[in-house]
């Protein structure tokens, strides 16, 4: 007789299948890492890109992780703050704009509907190259929008004696509909009778300024730079030497 099955009888347990591969970014942690990743790699890219248009065989084939690299060091995923992180680099360490000349003196003016990039030649190139006589600035203007979507300009200067006076110039740009963030590119090309020479010794291309159009931006820098100041300001505070401690006599014989 075949014996009937208990109804006291343990259920059976249920296991919880293995996540499947990939579903995993649905979590808080992994999804921020995720969503990080994504922005960095959105703005490096952009930021290469760019840097390759107008410094073309300057751009060192580094240049791609080396801009990661300063954009990791911010902590939040803010485009302006990240930006903000490439202010004053250099293209290519080897062949440097500040090898080349002096920083020009720029003034920045933002407008609602424009930009306007003041430079003062400080200093003519001081160049070890022979058969040089004049140069030019190239000012680069990169805007964001929203959701990533950049665009990119350039203005370039007339040739500039080099035994002649330091001029000055304006640089105006329009602003595009919806930009919200920029960055500006500094590049000087040496030359003979108006015509650049074919070495990558004569030209030098920097990140010269990074910023934002809007005033939540613009508050965010000011912020940024407020916590920097207030951190080498505490950096440069010397702890008090402790001193040291000895004991006294309980009398004397």
């Amino acid at each position: 007789m075949a014996k009937s099955k208990s109804s006291s009888s343990t259920p059976r347990k249920k296991y919880r299948k293995p996540v499947a591969a990939g579903t995993k970014k649905e979590e808080a942690a992994f999804k921020t890492q995720y969503t990080r990743t994504q922005v960095l790699n959105a703005l490096a890219s952009a930021v290469n890109l760019i840097a390759g248009v107008y410094a073309k065989r300057l751009k060192p084939g580094s240049f791609y992780s080396l801009v990661q690299s300063r954009l990791r060091k911010e902590s939040l995923n803010d485009r302006v703050l990240l930006l903000n992180e490439l202010d004053g680099m250099e293209i290519n360490e080897k062949y440097r704009f500040t090898a080349i000349c002096s920083v020009p003196d720029m003034r920045i003016v933002r407008t609602n509907a424009a930009i306007e990039i003041k430079l003062a030649v400080d200093h003519h190139p001081n160049t070890r190259i022979k058969d040089i006589n004049c140069y030019y600035f190239e000012v680069v203007l990169a805007v964001w929008g929203r959701g990533g979507v950049y665009t990119h300009r350039s203005k370039k200067s007339c040739w500039i004696d080099l035994e002649k006076y330091r001029p000055h110039f304006t640089f105006g740009f329009d602003r595009p509909l919806h930009a919200n963030d920029y960055m500006i590119l500094i590049r000087v090309s040496l030359g003979y009778n108006q015509k650049e020479l074919d070495i990558m010794l004569s030209q030098g291309t920097m990140i010269y300024e990074t910023g934002s159009f809007t005033k939540q931006g613009q508050n965010l820098l000011a912020g940024k730079k407020k916590s920097k100041q207030e951190e080498l300001r505490n950096a440069a505070i010397k702890p008090k030497k402790q001193e040291e401690e000895r004991v006294g006599p309980d009398g004397y014989v």
